[in-house]
């Protein structure tokens, strides 16, 4: 069979690209080049992470290319949502997805953590991120934290990232495209 594209690698940005590029041009032939068992892959491994804001690094606002890439990341976090809803409505699976993530500074941290903590607290007040909702959280009040002195969290903030199981994201894909006849893995 001759293809009119080629996707090297069937982890979340090739099944993805297959996937948006299947909805752009209906009669599209893609082959995505990849094991059909993706067990120790990238994808199901760390692709679980939605994370923009507990990603951030010091002073990046100073930094041009950093803050297109920021920027670009909390536009993603505004279409997330329809993503997740499309590709569960497509595949007629259900694909676990939370909101919120702990940022925490522990008292065992170095000064640089503390200095970026209050850094993160800073850029999660100004006006265009405050739609995210973002606060302050007591440490001792997060479920399923238990530490100990000397590691113990002193302050934490609660972040609008989010987890996705990137598992059930990557099988619901594989349905929707094996649907569309768009999926030959080789």
């Amino acid at each position: 069979m001759i293809y009119d594209i080629a996707i090297i690698g069937n982890g979340i940005l090739g099944s993805t690209l297959a996937l948006e590029l299947s909805k752009l041009k209906k009669n599209l032939k893609i082959i995505i080049i990849g094991p059909k068992n993706k067990f120790g892959s990238a994808s199901v491994a760390s692709g679980a992470m939605i994370n923009v804001f507990a990603e951030i690094e010091q002073d990046f606002l100073k930094n041009s290319y950093l803050r297109k890439r920021f920027e670009l990341a909390v536009s993603a976090l505004d279409i997330w949502k329809n993503h997740h809803r499309y590709i569960e409505n497509e595949s007629k699976q259900k694909i676990e997805l939370k909101w919120g993530t702990y940022v925490l500074n522990s008292a065992r941290g170095t000064m640089f953590e503390d200095r970026l903590f209050e850094y993160l607290d800073k850029i999660l007040n100004l006006k265009k991120y405050k739609k995210y909702d973002s606060s302050i959280a007591s440490p001792g009040n997060i479920k399923g934290l238990s530490t100990q002195a000397p590691h113990r969290p002193i302050r934490s903030i609660k972040v609008h990232d989010g987890f996705i199981n990137s598992s059930q994201l990557l099988n619901a894909i594989d349905e929707i495209l094996i649907k569309k006849k768009k999926y030959h893995c080789s």
